[in-house]
């Protein structure tokens, strides 16, 4: 697949007394009759983990809808390349792994089971009997703006109401995540800077770059999260590591403040 990809994954896989089951697996398996079937490197998704190579990154769980993506880049440091593994989960980056080279994947994607051959004769192993929703490969890292419309488009899949999609919980989850989707379905995060490619918070400054309480206020409304800000600008024993130290109700080493709470 080159250094550059990511893979999708929504799917259901049943409660099943046997935990050895592979939704979705590209790679080698040992051989060894010690270890025979254990991945060796590729990637595995199986019903309880997420291995790469041969290291478990993500604990998964039966019975409930797993909405899955893998991306892959690799990016120079100081003259040596380093290929990263970013694994999101219901659209949260889940793992991240730094490797040393690229994950040797294998020239097909195996859906349900894991495959080797040894001896001359073909053996799947691992079957799954799952609800594959969608499988999805794309030959660039796509973006946490990218994971987060994947991830709500993949919810929306599965909810339909009356035939239709379920615009209102579009509109909820979007919230959720500080994005707006306007006539023409094109959204907007406030959040994410698409052309930056990076996160701001400036739709939440004033003309002055300060924290503009309204702003503040009115965005935690719409998307239904409580949050509280203690303004201690100009309380200087509240920096950022004293608030932050394990404190006890027996030890507080903050003062009052006598500052607005919003």
């Amino acid at each position: 697949m080159g250094d550059v990809y990511t893979i999708c994954l929504h799917y259901h896989a049943d409660y099943h007394p046997d935990d050895n089951r592979t939704i979705l697996f590209s790679g080698d398996v040992s051989v060894a009759d010690n270890n025979l079937g254990d991945i060796t490197n590729g990637i595995s998704i199986d019903v309880h983990g997420l291995y790469i190579d041969n290291q478990r990154v993500l604990e998964l769980e039966d019975n409930i809808d797993n909405d899955i993506a893998i991306v892959c880049y690799s990016q120079l440091v100081d003259g040596n390349i380093e290929y990263i593994v970013k694994v999101y989960l219901d659209g949260v980056v889940s793992a991240v792994r730094k490797l040393s080279t690229r994950i040797k994947m294998g020239d097909s994607l195996y859906v349900g089971c894991r495959r080797y051959i040894k001896g001359g004769k073909e053996y799947l192993i691992n079957k799954c009997d799952t609800n594959i929703y969608n499988i999805r490969i794309y030959t660039e890292a796509l973006n946490e703006f990218d994971i987060m419309c994947q991830h709500i488009n993949n919810i929306i899949a599965t909810n339909y109401v009356n035939s239709a999609p379920n615009y209102g919980r579009i509109d909820a989850e979007l919230k959720k995540n500080f994005c707006s989707r306007d006539a023409d379905g094109n959204i907007k995060s406030l959040l994410y800077n698409q052309d930056a490619q990076q996160y701001s918070i400036d739709f939440l400054l004033d003309s002055n770059n300060r924290l503009d309480v309204n702003k503040l206020s009115e965005n935690a409304k719409e998307i239904g999260v409580p949050i509280m800000l203690i303004d201690v600008s100009n309380d200087s024993s509240w920096s950022f590591n004293s608030f932050v130290k394990q404190q006890s109700s027996s030890s507080v080493t903050l003062p009052e403040t006598e500052n607005k709470v919003v």
